[in-house]
């Protein structure tokens, strides 16, 4: 277990260098377009997780 889950946080890792790699190539007009739909992935966790707390 300890192997694999050392390779996975491995992978994660690559992946996430990989993504900013990506990400600085991208034109502003792009990066603004990833920006605006990480800001609203982040606002729907942020209302699902006041929902379960209030339920708790």
């Amino acid at each position: 277990m300890g192997k694999f889950c050392t390779g996975a946080v491995g992978i994660g890792i690559a992946g996430a260098i990989i993504g900013m790699h990506m990400y600085m190539f991208l034109s502003p007009k792009d990066q603004r377009q990833i920006h605006r739909g990480l800001k609203t992935a982040v606002d729907d966790l942020k209302t699902v997780t006041e929902k379960l707390t209030e339920v708790m």
